[in-house]
């Protein structure tokens, strides 16, 4: 599995990284894909912040997709049923995310996996581009 993070001129370098061979995650064996982190400024009026984490991972449906951040939701098929949780991750991030004036967001496709975007506005009086 590879692990990447592009962040571009603009934004402060937080994150690099790479994992060779297999992995675990949430208990089970991840020997491919690969995990992409994006950092950027947001396009729009104001400044803002957009970090995107991309997967080639198992992907959802769109109705799964529509429910996702409710509270204990989570995306039941085969696949998932030995992953363990409560369903309460992206609903609590999406409460915290709220709560800072920003969004979040995920595209989808099944077998291909997913994009979960946050957006979070700048601390006010920071410049664009520092």
């Amino acid at each position: 599995m590879a692990v990447v993070a592009a962040v571009r001129e603009s934004i402060s370098t937080w994150a690099r990284g790479s994992m060779a061979g297999p992995g675990r995650v949430d208990g089970k064996d991840i020997t491919e894909g690969s995990v992409t982190v994006r950092a950027s400024v947001a396009p729009g009026p104001s400044t803002a912040l957009r970090v995107e984490v991309q997967d080639t991972g198992l992907g959802m449906s769109p109705e799964a997709q529509v429910r996702l951040f409710e509270k204990f939701y989570r995306v039941a098929t085969p696949e998932t049923a030995g992953i363990q949780g409560t369903g309460l991750g992206l609903y609590i991030t999406k409460q915290l995310v709220e709560k800072m004036g920003g969004s979040i967001s995920v595209q989808s496709q099944e077998g291909q996996g997913s994009t979960f975007a946050v957006t979070l506005p700048a601390a006010e009086g920071a410049a664009a581009g520092a």
